[in-house]
Parts: structure tokens; C-alpha cells; sequence
């Protein structure tokens, strides 16, 4: 059997605006997963990643000959994804199966597609694989986890229940895909050669504008320790990896396996190659990050959201404004840089209270931000909140973004009394205040370490102060720093 998976193209453009001269390359984590899980069931798999790709793709999969072509799907992908079944359809007798966070949540709406012959809900790995085997008998009735459209109705099978164990999974199949293509926003580039490695999948918690609720159901999996690393011997020790950016949504559920897995990284000799972790303010102790810290953890990344405790509990975020400035101190006493995310615009939120967020991030040692636009993604209680706030109905999937104060185009939902300007004026607002401060720059220049350095973080400066203040066409918010 032979798959053919695509990572569609990303309108980064349409995403961050002028921002996109400085956006990232990531690795498509799920379909390297996929491939290797495929590949050692004895399927034949080939990775077309549009972000990279340099011959075209019809070219490819002529090429190859595929039983199935598979593209994943986010929110921002939709319509990519759409044209690129197209493409498929126009040229080939080959079915097409989606798969991705968005036709998990949306399947009828994706299946709506003519183009479009099955979708997978939640993990791919084994519903993938029962689907190519079964596409010689037809028979997709009993494939978990699998929706697709038989005699004009959309039929839904019964979910698959969620992978037990994850070190029965391979390692992902990194040989398919370019690691000098991949870059990171400057911000957190600590490495010439990085890779996003994963630990575990899912989180415990039930933050409004997450869709964990549907795709895991709040269930965390994680991986043994020693199966992990051994992932993490391959990319140093075969691929070069120099860098490695821990991707879990929270790597400090489970406290003991965070402690053991910085011993192990101790002790294989790796406290020279830099990580970063995502983290909890409510889950850092001293001892926890005086041992991160020497298993050359680097950088941690707080999502601590608002600065207002009413909007932070109306966001089920579960921590409090004394618990992030504790652990922000904390963490910056322990040695190690800190990254904190903030999000604009919640539903209820009045401009007073975004600029209290603007403040507070303002207030804390922090050495980098992101301040995000609240955006209503499908299958988040935030998505509801907003249909109940007057959100209309969506007529364009591209407009879900997290950086729309860069872009042309106004956010998908505007608080109850808000100006879509106001909002788009503050994000930009909020990043110029914070960055432009000369602790910061001074926090990122002390992180040059070569002369690439020096030319990637002017580069990032330039177009950060061009995306600030050259308002795109159609948007008259103005950044008002009198506030």
C-alpha cells in the first residue's frame, strides 16, 4: 500500500501580516507521526510539505502513484486544504482523506467538500491504516474514529478510544522531511538546527479557548522517560539537532516525570544542547527548576493570559495573578529565560481591562511576550461564548487569527462594545511597549552568540517595527501610547 500525506499551503501572509517575514517553519509533528506508524505496518509513505516543497505537487504524486491521498487540516487551513483536494480530484482517480483538529470538530462541514472521501476524528495512526486496507472491500463500517458519506448521508462511526500507551508508537519518520528548511521566530531561535519533540499528548485542564475538551477529552498520555530519550538520541546523534522545543501543552503535569526526565538528559550528557518547555505558573517549585536549569532548559513559556483576575477566571484558567508573579520571579531567580502569553479582546473584557493585561505583562520580569487577539477557534467553549456575545455567522476560515493586528482584515469576533480598530490597535500597541524597552533589547542581545544571530535579530527588528506601524489598508486603528 502507498500514501501519499500533504501538508497544504499556509498563507502565513493572510495569518501574521507583515509578521510573516518573520514567522516560522515548523515540522508537521502529526503527519511524521502518522508516517512512522504507517511505515511500520509496511505501507509505503511520502511527506509532500508545502511550507518547503519545491516541485509540484501533482508532479509528485504522478510520481509516486498513492492508493490514498491524505491531507491534514487546522482552522487556518481550511480553505488550503480544499484547493488542494481539488487539485488531487482534477488529475487523479484516487480517494482523499482529511484529517487535523478542524474536521475533527467539523466533520460534516468538511465532508460538505465534494473532494473530500473520508475524515479521521482525533489520532490518525491506526484509523489511517484500517481505512487503506479497507479500500479495496469497502467495507467502513467497523473503522473507529472514521466519518464519511455513503449513499448521500454522512455517516459517523463511533469514536476510537484514545491511545493507551505511547511508547508503543515508532519514533516519528524524521528521514522524510528537510531539517534545514525548518526556522523558528526569532524570538525563540537558541539554535541553528531545532526539532519540536513531544513527550505527551492531551492536558488535564479546561481552559475556554482550548479544543482539548473534544479532542482528548482532557486526558493526559505521557511517554516513558526512556522511550523519550531515545527519540532524543536520534536527533542529536543522527540529524544534529542543537536545540529542541518541548511541544507538550504542559510539561509539568506529572512533576516526578519532569524531574526524571531532566536526570536522564543530565546524565546521556545533552545539558549542552538548549530546550524550552511550556509550563503552568501554578506547577514551578524551586527545586523542579534549579534541575531544569541544569539540564540546560533555557527558556520557559507561561500562559498566563490577562492581568485581570475576572477575566482570568472567566477564561477557567485556574491560576491567580499572585501565582504567575511568583512563578515568573521564580523562574528568572533559577537562571532561565521566561516567555509569557496574553490574549486580548475576551469576550466581556472592556479596554481598561486590556491595558491592565498590557500593564501587568509590563509589571513582570519577563524577557519575551505574545500578545494574541482572542480568536474563537471551533470546538473551544470560547467559540460558544462568542455565538452567545453576537459573533456572526463564518464566511471566511482564514480570518481565525491569533496576530490579526497585523493583517488587513478585522477579527472574527469583537467583544460586546468594542471597536475591531481598538482591538487591533492594542495588540500592536502592546507588543511596541513591551519590546521597545531597553531591558529587553538588551535581554536579547545578550543571546548573540554569532554573527547569523546578529543578522536574524535585525532582521526580526526591522520588519516588527514595520508590521507595527505601517497599518495595512482598510484598518484606520491607531496605536495610541498615551494610555
Amino acid at each position: 500500500m502507498k500514501f501519499f500525506i500533504i501538508n497544504p499551503p499556509y498563507d502565513i501572509e493572510r495569518y501574521m501580516g507583515k509578521l510573516s517575514k518573520v514567522g516560522w517553519v515548523f515540522p508537521p509533528a502529526g503527519l511524521l507521526s502518522l508516517a512512522s506508524f504507517l511505515e511500520s505496518n509496511g505501507v509505503q509513505v511520502r511527506l509532500y510539505d508545502a511550507q518547503v516543497a519545491t516541485t509540484p505537487l501533482v508532479e509528485e504524486i504522478r510520481r509516486f502513484r498513492p492508493d490514498m491521498v491524505g491531507i491534514t487540516c487546522t482552522t487556518a487551513l481550511v480553505y488550503s486544504m480544499k484547493h488542494t483536494a481539488k487539485l488531487v480530484k482534477d488529475n487523479f482517480d484516487i480517494p482523499v482523506v482529511v484529517g487535523g483538529v478542524h474536521p475533527t470538530v467539523m466533520p460534516d462541514e468538511t465532508l460538505g467538500d465534494p473532494n473530500v472521501d473520508f475524515v479521521v476524528r482525533g489520532e490518525g495512526e491506526i484509523t489511517t491504516y484500517e481505512l487503506l486496507r479497507a479500500l479495496k472491500t469497502k467495507r467502513y463500517g467497523r473503522i473507529l474514529g472514521l466519518s464519511y458519506t455513503a449513499n448521500g448521508k454522512v455517516v459517523h462511526n463511533p469514536p476510537r478510544p484514545l491511545i493507551k500507551n505511547l511508547d508503543d508508537l515508532p519514533y516519528p519518520a524524521y528521514h522524510l522531511i528537510e531539517f534545514d528548511k525548518l526556522r523558528s521566530s526569532p524570538d525563540l531561535d537558541f539554535g541553528s538546527r531545532m526539532m519540536v519533540v513531544y513527550g505527551s499528548r492531551g492536558c488535564p485542564y479546561n481552559c475556554v479557548f482550548c479544543a482539548n475538551r473534544i479532542l482528548t477529552n482532557r486526558r493526559w498520555r505521557v511517554r516513558s522517560v526512556h522511550n523519550l530519550m531515545g527519540e532524543i538520541d536520534l536527533l542529536i546523534n543522527k540529524y544534529g539537532i542543537n536545540f529542541i522545543m518541548m511541544g507538550d501543552n504542559d510539561f509539568t503535569v506529572n512533576r516526578e516525570w519532569a524531574m526524571e526526565f531532566c536526570r536522564e538528559y543530565i546524565k546521556r550528557g545533552y545539558s549542552h544542547i538548549g530546550w524550552e518547555a511550556n509550563v503552568r505558573a501554578d506547577q514551578v517549585d524551586d527545586d523542579l527548576l534549579a534541575l531544569m536549569k541544569k539540564a540546560g532548559c533555557r527558556l520557559i513559556l507561561l500562559g498566563l493570559e490577562s492581568g485581570v483576575q475576572r477575566i482570568l477566571d472567566m477564561m477557567n484558567k485556574q491560576i491567580t495573578l499572585e501565582q504567575a508573579e511568583t512563578a515568573v520571579k521564580k523562574i528568572k531567580k533559577a537562571g532561565m529565560l521566561v516567555r509569557a502569553s496574553f490574549i486580548l479582546g475576551m469576550p466581556t473584557e472592556t479596554r481598561e481591562e486590556s491595558l491592565q493585561t498590557i500593564r501587568f505583562a509590563k509589571k513582570l520580569p519577563l524577557d519575551q511576550v505574545r500578545f494574541a487577539v482572542a480568536t474563537p477557534f471551533p470546538g473551544t467553549e470560547l467559540f460558544d461564548m462568542a455565538k452567545q456575545d453576537g459573533m456572526g455567522e463564518i464566511d471566511d476560515w482564514t480570518k481565525f487569527s491569533l496576530m490579526v493586528g497585523y493583517t488587513g482584515h478585522d477579527p472574527v469576533y469583537v467583544p460586546h462594545g468594542r471597536a475591531a480598530e481598538e482591538i487591533k490597535a492594542l495588540q500592536r500597541k502592546a507588543n511596541l511597549e513591551f519590546f521597545l524597552r531597553p531591558r529587553i533589547i538588551w535581554s536579547m542581545a545578550k543571546r548573540i552568540r554569532s554573527f547569523r544571530d546578529v543578522k536574524k535579530m535585525a532582521r526580526g527588528l526591522y520588519h516588527f517595527m514595520k508590521a507595527t506601524f505601517l497599518v495595512e489598508s482598510g484598518d484606520s486603528g491607531r496605536i495610541d501610547l498615551a494610555d
